[in-house]
């Protein structure tokens, strides 16, 4: 077993290799849950949430060790982006909902744009900040709209609705 520590690996580091392996054991599952349950288009777009956050998380875990960081950090957050739109596909093939495909490609462009924009931009400016989230909480809202949109929902899917709500304004927090 390779054991990510060392005299150079940081608290930080070791939780990103932590995060890394729980996302790809979700990533996993719900493989095996599409492989199982063909039909089961949601779970196929749930592992490719998961398999993006690996990459977004692989992507920072690399960040401290490169000369010049901005290639990667950009991967990571294009990578998260991508993560949070499968999950929002995802969640239309689990309710049923139409996939809102022009938002949901309006929120990448945006993302894309964005995130080449602030590479310069100081970290701890709070304007970067805010425009950084900005896609993040779209994508976010958008996959608590589908939530909201559908029918019979039960108390389950209301209180995910809530927590998808929640966690788009922490974006913008």
């Amino acid at each position: 077993m390779i054991r990510p520590t060392g005299p150079d690996m940081s608290g930080a580091t070791f939780i990103l290799f932590i995060n890394l392996a729980i996302a790809g054991l979700f990533c996993g599952a719900f493989v095996l849950f599409a492989l199982h349950d063909r039909g089961n288009l949601s779970a196929r777009w749930f592992a490719a949430t998961y398999g993006f956050g690996m990459v977004n998380l692989a992507c920072e875990a690399l960040l401290p060790v490169l000369a010049d960081a901005r290639i990667a950090a950009f991967l990571a957050y294009v990578a998260f982006q991508a993560a949070l739109l499968c999950l929002s596909i995802g969640l239309t093939r689990r309710y049923g909902v139409a996939v809102p495909h022009n938002l949901l490609t309006g929120s990448l462009a945006v993302a894309i744009v964005i995130g080449a924009l602030v590479q310069d931009m100081p970290r701890d400016s709070m304007l970067r900040m805010f425009i950084y989230q900005l896609p993040y909480f779209l994508t976010q809202a958008i996959g608590a709209a589908v939530v909201l949109k559908a029918t019979g929902r039960r108390l389950a899917d209301t209180l995910l609705a809530v927590f998808l709500c929640l966690t788009a304004l922490h974006y913008l927090a």
